[in-house]
């Protein structure tokens, strides 16, 4: 029997890690968010659901889009990416 794949995925709580993908909820936001680090364009599709008039909302993560990211981003185990930092 397959394992159950979730069409949409929600945000985990602060400290806890997805229990689909083993990721922060941070790691999750730099994917989901514009941010500087993605130039402003969400590598990954999410969707905000709020009530009429409400300022916040439930935020879902496409699951899908997720795993097609992790997929096509490949690393392999004892090759960490360094990031260059830039020198003020």
């Amino acid at each position: 029997m397959a394992p159950i794949q979730p069409e949409f995925l929600r945000l985990p709580k602060p400290g806890l890690l997805c229990p689909f993908t083993g990721m922060t909820r941070s790691a999750l936001n730099e994917l989901i968010l514009p941010t500087e680090r993605n130039s402003f364009k969400p590598p990954v599709r999410s969707f905000v659901l709020r009530q009429r008039g409400a300022k916040t909302g439930i935020r879902l993560v496409d699951y899908a889009h997720l795993s097609k990211f992790i997929r096509q981003h490949p690393q392999e185990a004892g090759n960490p990416v360094h990031e260059e930092k830039e020198v003020a």
